[in-house]
């Protein structure tokens, strides 16, 4: 097969935030909550990548994340995509909450960013 034909059609289109409306969902986010969604926003990742993030795949050096694995359906296993284990920037705002989060971690090699890794 040399081609291969799309056979549906998405009528989606992206809903873009204001600097305002991003700054208001934050200011009524607590806790892990905002983690998760300024992670997301610093960083692009799928939500499956941030959740199986290790401490150990932060490079504080170059201020980057290696992404080696997705947390799908209970368990850990490979990105989606090749694309998905290029390094990605760490950006400045998520840095800094990392830094304070690895700061209160003693185990950061046995850690995931969000919860107990199991294995």
């Amino acid at each position: 097969m040399l081609f291969v034909q799309q056979t549906s059609v998405s009528d989606y289109e992206p809903f873009v935030l204001t600097l305002s409306q991003c700054v208001d969902i934050l200011a009524n986010l607590n806790g892990m909550h905002r983690v998760l969604v300024l992670a997301d926003a610093a960083t692009g990742l799928r939500i499956s990548e941030i959740l199986a993030l290790h401490w150990s795949d932060i490079d504080w050096s170059n201020s980057g994340i290696r992404v080696n694995r997705a947390y799908v359906y209970g368990k850990f296993g490979p990105p989606k995509s090749s694309a998905s284990k290029k390094p990605v920037p760490l950006h400045h705002c998520w840095q800094i909450r990392c830094k304070r989060g690895a700061k209160r971690r003693r185990t950061k090699r046995t850690m995931t960013l969000f919860f107990r890794a199991s294995g």
